[in-house]
C-alpha cells in the first residue's frame, strides 16, 4: 500500500507538471467553449487510462514473473501447479486502478480547469501558481514521509530475519538429507513386510559411502503432520475427558537423534527391545497402539509435567480402547527441545 501511495504520489506530480505545461491549451480549449467540466472529464479521463494501461503492464509484468518462479521453483516448491492468477486479485487491481486514477487526477484536472483565461491567451503567468505549488511540495513531502516509513519497516523486518536466521533450532539443517516415501500397499500388504523393507533401507542407507548415520522418523521437525492424542499420567487423579491435556507424538528408528543432532539429555535412546517382537500381552495383530511401550519426551514436556521430578521411569497412558487394555508407555529418554511441539 505504500509503495502503491507513493508511486501514485509521483504519477499526482507529474500530471501536475504536465497541466502547468498544458494552462496555454486549456486556455484556448476554454476560449473555444469548453466548461470546466468538459475539461476536468478530458483530463480525468487520461488519468484514468494512464492508471488501467500501468495496471495492464503490471498484470503482464506478474504473469512473466509467475512463469519463471514456477519454472526455477520445480519441485522444490509444494502446488507448483496451481500457481495462477486469480480473478479476484485482477478485480481487485482493476478497482484500484480505477480509484487511483480519478482520486490522484482530480487535483492536477481541478488546477489545470481553473486557467486564467485572459493572462494565459496574453502569453503571462507561465509559472506555476502558489496553490500549484504547494500542491506540489506537499505531495512531495508526503511521498518522503511514507518513503521513511517503508523504509523503516524494511529495516526491522531485516532484523527480525537476522534474529531468526540466529535461532537455534535444536536440530542440525546442514549436512542431512531426508526424503518422503509411501510404499505401494499391493506390494507391502502387512506391517511386517512395510517394516523389514524400511529396516533393509536404514541398513542399505548406513552402509553407503560418506554416510554417518541414517534413521526414519513419520515426520521431520517445523513440519506439519503426526498425531495428537489425550493422555494420562499414571498415579494422578485423573481429569474429566474435556479436561485432559494432548500430546503430539512422531514414530521414530533407533539413532534418529544422532541423525538429527537432537541432543539426549538423560535417558537412552530406543533399542531392539522396544521394537515389535516385545509386544504388550493380549496385543491384537493390528492393534499397533497396543504395541506401544516407551516414549522419549524433550524438555518442554518433562518440564511442564514434572517439574520437580526425573521424568524417567514416569509413565504415561494413552486413553484409547477399553478400558484395562490402554497402553501404558514408560518415559525411557529426554530430548533437548527440538523446535517442534510435544514431542514424544
Amino acid at each position: 500500500s505504500l509503495v502503491l501511495v507513493i508511486a501514485c504520489a509521483n504519477v499526482a506530480n507529474l500530471l501536475l507538471a504536465r497541466a502547468a505545461a498544458r494552462e496555454q491549451e486549456m486556455s484556448v480549449r476554454a476560449a473555444l467553449g469548453a466548461d470546466r467540466r468538459r475539461i476536468m472529464r478530458q483530463l480525468l479521463t487520461e488519468s484514468g487510462l494512464l492508471a488501467f494501461l500501468g495496471a495492464a503492464l503490471g498484470l503482464l509484468f506478474a504473469k512473466g514473473v509467475l512463469q519463471v518462479v514456477t519454472v526455477l521453483a520445480g519441485d522444490n516448491m509444494p502446488r507448483t501447479a496451481e500457481i495462477g492468477l486469480d480473478p479476484r486479485v485482477l478485480l481487485f487491481s482493476g478497482l484500484v486502478a480505477a480509484l487511483t486514477g480519478v482520486l490522484f487526477g482530480l487535483a492536477p484536472a481541478w488546477y489545470a480547469s481553473r486557467a486564467n483565461l485572459q493572462s494565459k491567451l496574453k502569453g503571462a503567468g507561465r509559472g506555476a501558481t502558489p496553490n500549484r505549488a504547494g500542491l506540489r511540495q506537499g505531495l512531495v513531502i508526503g511521498e518522503v514521509a511514507l518513503t521513511f516509513v517503508l523504509l523503516i519497516g524494511a529495516g526491522l523486518l531485516l532484523v527480525s530475519f537476522h534474529r531468526l536466521l540466529e535461532v537455534n533450532p535444536g536440530f542440525v539443517e546442514d549436512r542431512v538429507l531426508t526424503f518422503h516415501l509411501n510404499l505401494p500397499t499391493g506390494r507391502y500388504k502387512t506391517d511386517e513386510q512395510q517394516v523389514l523393507f524400511y529396516q533393509t533401507l536404514r541398513e542399505r542407507l548406513r552402509a553407503l559411502p560418506g554416510v554417518q548415520s541414517a534413521s526414519l522418523v513419520s515426520q521431520v521437525p517445523l513440519h506439519e503432520g503426526g498425531w495428537n492424542m489425550r493422555f494420562l499420567i499414571e498415579g494422578r487423579p485423573e481429569p474429566p475427558p474435556y479436561l485432559q491435556p494432548s500430546l503430539e507424538f512422531h514414530l521414530i528408528a533407533p539413532d534418529y537423534f544422532k541423525t538429527m543432532g537432537i541432543p539426549l539429555l538423560q535417558g537412552r535412546d530406543f533399542a531392539e527391545q522396544d521394537n515389535r517382537e516385545h509386544l504388550q500381552d493380549g496385543a491384537a495383530a493390528n492393534d499397533w497402539g497396543a504395541r506401544l511401550n516407551s516414549i522419549i519426551i524433550d524438555e518442554d514436556f518433562a518440564r511442564r509435567y514434572w517439574p520437580n521430578e526425573n521424568p524417567l521411569g514416569q509413565r504415561v497412558r494413552l486413553p484409547w480402547g477399553e478400558p484395562g487394555k490402554q497402553p501404558i508407555v514408560t518415559v525411557v529418554g529426554e530430548i533437548g527441545r527440538a523446535s517442534c511441539r510435544e514431542r514424544v
